[in-house]
């Protein structure tokens, strides 16, 4: 038997399971993202959502590399057409172009504060923090989007040079910072792994609230993009989706009556 080189039987492989009868959509395991691909890939919200469309309708099945990647690949990836499908991520009018996105919301992104605890600081909105003397720093993690924003509003005392959830922890428990902003589902599960529940206190604001979605590759066909948004109505309406988010973030809050009513009408959209 001839073997194919491993790029080859990569790009095989989809095209031999829809000869079987089926059909295999490939994506890659998103780096720094461990709430969304856990355990190398065996569990996360993404590794179970894809699961759970694969029951729905088991003529799709679903594959993702060993090795984590970034962000920005993993959408450079798809963008190009050489994987199916990226997990879990905001939209932009830059991914709307490059990108089919599904209109079903797979999970709330909400933004929050973390405080030390004990600290008497209460914030309801972002403008807020402007408030904060320069010596209250705010941490973010590297490169997020959010520092942009923070500097529209004149918020200046920001450090984003934390590689990690992690790391930020690990600053606001040792005074280097006021608080951390992070969103949910996430931050609640990055305090357990660091076994920090008695020393930072999320706070009940919700900050702000970003959708995530899965997004597929222009290559993809729209047969294949129908069943896999067919999947994901049913998820989102016999409720998977929302068990799925919550086993990953119990400090999952519950959208806005208005943006639910956006996604309702979304989705009915989508299903016609």
């Amino acid at each position: 038997m001839t073997k194919l080189p491993l790029y080859l039987a990569l790009t095989l492989l989809p095209c031999l399971h829809a000869a079987a009868g089926g059909i295999t959509l490939r994506t890659e395991m998103e780096a720094d993202a461990a709430m969304k691909w856990a355990a190398g890939g065996g569990s996360g919200i993404c590794p179970e959502v894809l699961r759970a469309i694969s029951r729905k309708d088991p003529g799709i099945e679903f594959a993702w590399g060993a090795d984590p990647v970034p962000q920005k690949r993993v959408v450079a990836e798809a963008e190009a057409g050489r994987i199916d499908v990226v997990c879990g991520l905001g939209r932009t009018p830059e991914r709307e172009q490059q990108l089919v996105i599904p209109a079903v919301v797979l999970y709330d992104d909400t933004l929050v504060a973390a405080v030390r605890a004990g600290d008497s600081l209460r914030v309801s909105e972002l403008a807020e923090l402007k408030k904060l003397p320069p010596s209250d720093t705010i941490l973010l993690t590297h490169g997020a989007r959010l520092v942009g924003r923070l500097a529209e509003l004149g918020v200046r005392q920001v450090d984003e040079g934390a590689k990690s959830p992690a790391d930020n922890l690990e600053k606001l428990v040792r005074g280097r910072g006021r608080v951390f902003l992070f969103h949910e589902p996430g931050l609640t599960w990055e305090i357990r792994q660091a076994h920090l529940e008695d020393k930072v206190e999320v706070l009940p604001a919700v900050l702000s609230v970003d959708q995530h979605y899965l997004m597929l590759s222009r290559r993809v066909p729209a047969e294949q993009v129908k069943r896999i948004t067919a999947a994901l109505i049913e998820l989102k309406n016999d409720g998977t989706l929302h068990e799925i988010a919550a086993r990953w973030s119990p400090g999952l809050r519950r959208r806005h009556g208005a943006s639910q009513e956006r996604e309702a009408s979304a989705t009915m959209a989508e299903s016609r």
